[in-house]
């Protein structure tokens, strides 16, 4: 997973690397003194961060005002831990996808408790994590729509984004998401049945657009997977 620390108070950086270092690699996690210095990050280069520990109160624009400002970007499935000196500043907080509340001087109680959370919840939120040439991305398994194979390039389409993937075929794909939920309608097309928009008899639309043909060994499969997800949901 990936994570960040949106805090202005750099001694409660050091604290909080002493008390996470047996739950975060130093490699996962990246360190902001602002949520303007975290806005520009996104900006200049595209991150995917699983978990946001965010100072509520902080010079200019605080913890919750950069929540609100995070919906254009590929973080709305992000757990939100807010962090704060004063308790009494949880109450602004209300009705926000946060997870946990920590007041900094009982972190060290608390870590143990807030990282058993995020582990709960990654697991049921089903994620899974593939290699793109920026990196591993995180990434729902139902944010996924459909997938395709270009000149041997394989391309994943989200909900919010497109990731061209490190991986030779679909089948690689289909393997590392494991779910029941997904068919090859063709040999270079793969598609959520959840995210189909539309389906005929040769060729089913999905709800970013993407169309893909339905190849005839394989109609009745989707056709089937189709009605069969739509009877159980």
């Amino acid at each position: 997973m990936k994570y960040a620390l949106i805090d202005d108070d750099l001694n409660f950086h050091n604290q909080f690397k002493q008390l996470t270092g047996n739950y975060i690699e130093p490699f996962d996690i990246d360190y902001f003194t602002s949520p303007e210095s975290f806005l520009e990050a996104l900006d200049n280069r595209r991150k995917d961060y699983n978990v946001l520990f965010l100072d509520i109160e902080m010079p200019g624009m605080d913890g919750i005002a950069l929540y609100k400002h995070i919906s254009q970007y590929n973080l709305t499935n992000a757990m939100v831990i807010y962090i704060t000196n004063k308790a009494n500043l949880v109450y602004k907080a209300f009705g926000l996808n946060v997870i946990y509340f920590v007041y900094k001087p009982e972190f060290k109680e608390h870590v143990e408790d807030v990282f058993s959370k995020i582990n709960d919840i990654y697991l049921s939120q089903h994620f899974i994590s593939l290699p793109t040439s920026e990196g591993i991305i995180n990434v729902r398994i139902n944010d996924i729509i459909c997938a395709d194979i270009i000149n041997r390039k394989v391309s994943v389409y989200t909900t919010t984004s497109t990731y061209k993937v490190n991986l030779e075929t679909l089948d690689a794909v289909m393997k590392i998401i494991n779910n029941n939920n997904f068919i090859l309608v063709n040999r270079s097309s793969l598609v959520n049945v959840s995210r189909i928009k539309l389906i005929g008899d040769n060729s089913v639309v999905m709800i970013n657009n993407n169309t893909y043909d339905i190849s005839r060994a394989r109609v009745k499969q989707v056709i089937h997977l189709f009605h069969q997800y739509h009877t159980m949901n």
